[in-house]
């Protein structure tokens, strides 16, 4: 399936490629076995880069807020299931670090896009 060059606003942000990147890893790394953990690994990935283009994608401030914030509690879910698997030994250590680092990553991109529309509407008031 080929996709059209269409881009769409969220496909611009850092925040958004980053997640979609995170995404990417962990479902290979969390593919080829399937628990209950992985599950909500996979889901948590997910909802980070859906919440960002969604929240993106909403006219209002409060509305874009409340779907970044929610990016954001994904990450944060997402980053102590990564500190577990490791823990549990489901993923090697070095993984479950890596990982941890690229959602600390997204975590902090997606709390500077925040300030940044806060402080863009707050300019205009």
């Amino acid at each position: 399936m080929k996709l059209t060059k269409r881009t769409y606003e969220h496909e611009d942000l850092v925040a958004w490629k980053k997640s979609n990147q995170l995404t990417l890893e962990v479902f290979k790394t969390v593919n080829d076995v399937d628990p209950i953990m992985f599950e909500y690994m996979k889901e948590s990935a997910l909802r980070i880069v859906s919440k960002i283009a969604e929240g993106i994608s909403k006219k209002t401030i409060t509305n874009k807020i409340t779907d970044l914030e929610e990016a954001k509690g994904a990450s944060a879910r997402l980053s102590t299931q990564l500190i577990l698997s490791g823990q549990l030994e489901y993923i090697t250590k070095s993984r479950s670090e890596e990982l941890y680092a690229q959602t600390m990553e997204v975590y902090k991109i997606i709390s500077g896009l925040i300030r940044y529309i806060e402080k863009t509407a707050n300019s205009k008031n």
